[in-house]
């Protein structure tokens, strides 16, 4: 890692940069692991909004030993980085973590988690949503009497108008209303990875109430990989035979994707 950039970011956070320099190589490592290659200014943007956003607490299931570690279970930042550089414990951020999850990485049909995430097709908003939950919607909208969608479907967040469904097959794939998002299904695995090794660490006495659930075996870590699978396997039906579904076909669809829990 450059020396610039460390000056850089050093000026940004009002610390030294021998604090910068122990901080942002480290905290680079664990922001690639989650989002890939990084550009300087990308990486600066991330390093700046977590350093600011929670220094409370972070991920580790026990403090660094050159961590204070205060009031919670999870451990957190010296009360003043500047004071000895050695300090520097940069871990992804509990606090930081959930707050994208929350803010970035969440479904607005089931207000959770995405599992599998799929962004709508041609939709041109770029709004993702739990492949379940984006399959129930859309196949909620079919006439289960003819087996076509009678109204324009628009996007549940921003209402931007999708391309009507063809009815006759075979049908081009590129009509499909779904396309994966991969990035954030990377990116919303690897937080909650983070998560739920911080909640395994911390003890039955000591979970921090925010992640009470997604422990390994917790309820919501459960249920979130149970939407996952059936978002996945929704997901395969629907690819492998779009060429070819009828509306009888997409009738049986609705009917499957109703019963779905």
């Amino acid at each position: 890692m450059h020396a610039g950039l460390i000056r850089r970011f050093s000026a940004l956070i009002g610390e030294s940069e021998d604090f910068a320099e122990d901080f942002l190589p480290e905290f680079a490592v664990q922001a690639e692991a989650v989002y890939g290659p990084l550009s300087d200014d990308e990486l600066l943007e991330l390093a700046l909004d977590h350093f600011q956003a929670d220094k409370g607490r972070t991920l580790s299931a026990s403090p660094p030993a050159n961590c204070d570690s205060g009031s919670s279970s999870l451990g957190s930042w010296p009360e003043s980085a500047s004071a000895d550089p050695s300090n520097a414990a940069p871990c992804l951020s509990l606090g930081w973590v959930l707050d994208r999850l929350e803010d970035q990485f969440q479904c607005a049909f089931c207000i959770e988690p995405l599992a599998r995430p799929y962004s709508l097709n041609h939709g041109q908003c770029g709004h993702n949503f739990c492949a379940l939950c984006v399959l129930k919607w859309y196949f909620d909208a079919l006439d289960s009497e003819c087996g076509r969608w009678l109204e324009s479907l628009r996007c549940p967040v921003c209402r931007a108008t999708l391309p009507a469904t063809p009815i006759d097959s075979p049908r081009d794939m590129s009509t499909l209303p779904f396309i994966p998002n991969r990035s954030a299904d990377t990116t919303v695995r690897a937080y909650l990875d983070l998560v739920r090794d911080a909640a395994d660490g911390s003890g039955a006495g000591g979970l921090d109430e925010r992640i009470k659930g997604w422990e390994r075996y917790g309820r919501k870590r459960e249920d979130w990989e149970e939407r996952d699978r059936k978002g996945a396997d929704g997901m395969e039906l629907v690819v492998t035979n779009w060429a070819i579904l009828e509306e009888e076909d997409f009738i049986a669809m609705k009917n499957r994707f109703e019963d779905a829990s």
